[in-house]
Protein backbone atom coordinates (compact mmCIF):
# COMPACT_ATOMS: atom_id res chain seq x y z
CA UNK A 1 0.00 0.00 0.00
CA UNK A 2 2.78 2.41 0.90
CA UNK A 3 4.38 1.92 -2.53
CA UNK A 4 1.14 2.88 -4.29
CA UNK A 5 0.64 5.91 -2.08
CA UNK A 6 4.19 7.06 -2.84
CA UNK A 7 3.47 6.60 -6.55
CA UNK A 8 0.21 8.59 -6.33
CA UNK A 9 1.98 11.35 -4.42
CA UNK A 10 4.73 11.47 -7.02
CA UNK A 11 2.19 11.66 -9.85
CA UNK A 12 0.52 14.57 -8.07
CA UNK A 13 3.76 16.42 -7.20
CA UNK A 14 3.10 15.87 -3.51
CA UNK A 15 5.20 14.46 -0.71
CA UNK A 16 3.80 12.02 1.81
CA UNK A 17 4.35 14.64 4.51
CA UNK A 18 2.28 17.15 2.53
CA UNK A 19 -0.45 14.54 2.07
CA UNK A 20 -0.48 13.84 5.79
CA UNK A 21 -0.92 17.55 6.50
CA UNK A 22 -3.74 17.87 3.94
CA UNK A 23 -5.54 14.91 5.54
CA UNK A 24 -4.85 16.08 9.10
CA UNK A 25 -2.80 12.96 9.88
CA UNK A 26 0.04 13.05 12.36
CA UNK A 27 3.61 13.28 11.04
CA UNK A 28 4.85 9.89 9.89
CA UNK A 29 1.40 8.26 9.98
CA UNK A 30 1.52 6.99 6.41
CA UNK A 31 5.17 5.94 6.61
CA UNK A 32 4.26 3.70 9.55
CA UNK A 33 1.87 1.77 7.29
CA UNK A 34 4.86 -0.12 5.96
CA UNK A 35 5.03 -1.94 9.32
CA UNK A 36 1.65 -1.34 10.96
CA UNK A 37 -1.98 -1.86 9.99
CA UNK A 38 -3.70 1.48 9.24
CA UNK A 39 -7.29 2.21 10.17
CA UNK A 40 -9.89 1.75 7.46
CA UNK A 41 -10.96 5.37 7.81
CA UNK A 42 -7.44 6.65 7.14
CA UNK A 43 -7.01 4.41 4.10
CA UNK A 44 -10.38 5.63 2.84
CA UNK A 45 -9.27 9.23 3.34
CA UNK A 46 -6.20 8.63 1.17
CA UNK A 47 -8.27 6.83 -1.48
CA UNK A 48 -10.83 9.64 -1.55
CA UNK A 49 -8.10 12.27 -1.80
CA UNK A 50 -6.65 10.62 -4.91
CA UNK A 51 -10.07 9.55 -6.24
CA UNK A 52 -9.07 5.88 -6.31
CA UNK A 53 -10.79 2.80 -5.00
CA UNK A 54 -9.69 1.60 -1.55
CA UNK A 55 -9.04 -1.83 -3.06
CA UNK A 56 -6.50 -0.27 -5.41
CA UNK A 57 -4.44 0.82 -2.42
CA UNK A 58 -4.81 -2.45 -0.54
CA UNK A 59 -4.35 -5.13 -3.20
CA UNK A 60 -1.34 -5.68 -5.42
CA UNK A 61 -3.37 -7.37 -8.16
CA UNK A 62 -3.20 -5.52 -11.44
CA UNK A 63 -6.87 -6.15 -12.24
CA UNK A 64 -7.99 -3.76 -9.52
CA UNK A 65 -8.80 -0.44 -11.17
CA UNK A 66 -7.25 2.73 -9.83
CA UNK A 67 -9.86 5.09 -11.13
CA UNK A 68 -13.40 4.94 -9.72
CA UNK A 69 -14.91 5.88 -13.07
CA UNK A 70 -13.11 3.00 -14.77
CA UNK A 71 -14.29 0.64 -12.06
CA UNK A 72 -17.89 1.80 -12.52
CA UNK A 73 -17.67 1.30 -16.28
CA UNK A 74 -16.31 -2.22 -15.72
CA UNK A 75 -19.21 -3.01 -13.39
CA UNK A 76 -21.70 -1.77 -15.97
CA UNK A 77 -19.99 -3.85 -18.65
CA UNK A 78 -20.37 -6.98 -16.53
CA UNK A 79 -24.14 -6.46 -16.47
CA UNK A 80 -24.43 -6.46 -20.27
CA UNK A 81 -25.57 -9.41 -22.36
CA UNK A 82 -22.99 -11.27 -24.46
CA UNK A 83 -24.19 -9.54 -27.63
CA UNK A 84 -23.98 -6.13 -25.95
CA UNK A 85 -20.44 -6.93 -24.76
CA UNK A 86 -19.47 -7.88 -28.31
CA UNK A 87 -20.81 -4.56 -29.53
CA UNK A 88 -18.83 -2.67 -26.87
CA UNK A 89 -15.64 -4.53 -27.86
CA UNK A 90 -16.34 -3.65 -31.47
CA UNK A 91 -16.67 0.03 -30.59
CA UNK A 92 -13.43 -0.09 -28.63
CA UNK A 93 -11.58 -1.58 -31.58
CA UNK A 94 -13.16 0.97 -33.88
CA UNK A 95 -11.92 3.82 -31.67
CA UNK A 96 -8.46 2.29 -31.27
CA UNK A 97 -7.80 1.01 -34.75
CA UNK A 98 -10.44 2.43 -37.00
CA UNK A 99 -11.58 -1.15 -37.64
CA UNK A 100 -14.66 -2.77 -36.08
CA UNK A 101 -14.57 -6.34 -34.82
CA UNK A 102 -15.75 -8.79 -37.47
CA UNK A 103 -18.82 -10.79 -36.45
CA UNK A 104 -18.15 -14.39 -35.42
CA UNK A 105 -19.35 -17.05 -37.82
Amino acid sequence: MLKKIKQLCSQNNLTISELEKKLNFGNGTIHKWGNAQPSVSKVKSVADYFNVDVNYLIYEDSYIFANKETMNVAKEYEELTDSQKALVRSYILLFKNGQPLQPES
